[in-house]
């Protein structure tokens, strides 16, 4: 066509432009009854899906009420059940603003009624799941979705809060720990007695004394708004701060549990390193605190060495009992004793220098002297 007849390029262009503006001006005298239509579509593709999703999961409807109370039986996690080949359900029971000195009325058995649900267990036994599984329950109850139980009674959140997962960034000028501290700082803030709190770990980012410290705060602050307080799930591995009773669960408004775990003993390993079971949504919560979050156990189940893990436990175990002097007294070799004088002998030289007295004294001979490299009174005549 350029050879017989020219660049029609042009041509072309210029009628597509005036085919497209007649369509445009065509099309904006319909935009609403379309912009409605594609609406309407939209919602309608949204309840098809969710009531495909419930019936084809065994799902039922909720039971929404005006208080602000989450009463799951039978509860699952909408993902996890879909790759497990057996899903254990659980129950939840929380209400809003139980905190000290207060107790919403009109609940049944009012004294198992609490605002923090606190769960303990083994890691990798699946608390993160169970907490989650009651969030997405809640979620999903309040789009209009029926949702995995056997049966929910839900009041109406108005928002839910997590430190559940921390995502670092090079593009964030923060550590781990300070993203925890704003995620949790957040929620502090804007938290209602609607409201809806996950604390997964919360303050294992640090120091463990100041970690249980922060966590025991944030819960005793959480627990005495009283009629303010939101509704909590809370996992830890802080275990002191039970045994030393430095908070003390049994005398205030905190649903305590577990996650039930098995374990069986590995009969190949020369250290008898017992094994536990656990696979996320297989095990059930039971009432009570777990005493050990059997950290050697796991260690094991997925590939520690066998002689590392027993170490771990017999240095565990001395912690436990306040007796790790007893390291001290393990033998060791000749060199390591020979290592050991060197490096006392180091300290007691150093500890001889009176560092007041530095008037005409040759620093560097005098730390040579100090690390044993030249004998006393060699310092000035070695320089």
């Amino acid at each position: 066509m350029d050879i017989h007849i020219g660049d029609l390029h042009s041509t072309i262009v210029d009628r597509e432009l005036e085919i497209i503006q007649e369509l445009l001006e065509e099309m904006l005298t319909h935009t609403e009854a379309m912009s409605n239509a594609c609406d309407v579509c939209a919602e309608l593709d949204c309840l098809l899906s969710l009531a495909q999703a419930s019936r084809t999961n065994n799902y039922v409807r909720p039971e929404i009420v005006q208080d602000s109370v989450i009463e799951i039986v039978g509860g699952r996690h909408p993902l996890h059940e879909q790759i497990l080949d057996a899903f254990v359900a659980n129950d939840a029971r929380l209400v809003g603003g139980a905190g000290l000195n207060s107790q919403p009325e009109g609940l049944e058995d009012e004294d198992d009624w609490n605002s923090i649900l606190l769960c303990t267990g083994a890691n990798a036994c699946g608390k993160s799941v169970y907490m989650k599984q009651i969030a997405l329950i809640q979620i999903m109850a309040q789009i209009g979705c029926f949702v995995p139980a056997e049966r929910a009674t839900l009041g109406i959140v108005d928002k839910i809060f997590t430190r559940v997962s921390t995502r670092e960034s090079v593009s964030k000028a923060q550590s781990a720990f300070m993203i925890d501290l704003n995620q949790v700082s957040l929620a502090l803030r804007n938290c209602t007695p609607r409201s809806l709190i996950l604390l997964d770990e919360f303050g294992k980012g640090t120091l463990s004394t100041d970690g249980a410290g922060l966590f025991c705060g944030v819960l005793m602050h959480l627990l005495e708004r009283g009629p303010a307080c939101p509704m909590v799930l809370v996992a830890t591995h802080f275990h002191e701060v039970f045994t030393r009773d430095l908070l003390d669960v049994e005398n205030l408004p905190i649903t305590c549990c577990h996650m039930q775990v098995m374990f069986t003993l590995d009969s190949d390993s020369a250290f008898k390193v017992s094994r536990i079971s656990v696979a996320h949504g297989v095990n059930s919560v039971a009432r009570g605190l777990s005493a050990d979050s059997h950290a050697a156990q796991c260690a094991a189940m997925f590939g520690i060495p066998a002689r590392i893990v027993s170490r771990a436990q017999h240095v565990s175990n001395l912690i436990s009992q306040h007796e790790i002097v007893q390291l001290l007294d393990e033998e060791i070799t000749e060199k390591e004793k020979e290592d050991l004088l060197d490096a006392e002998a180091v300290c007691k030289r150093f500890l001889e220098w009176d560092l007041d007295d530095h008037e005409g004294v040759d620093v560097k001979a005098r730390l040579r002297w100090v690390l044993g490299m030249v004998e006393e009174g060699q310092e000035q005549q070695d320089e």
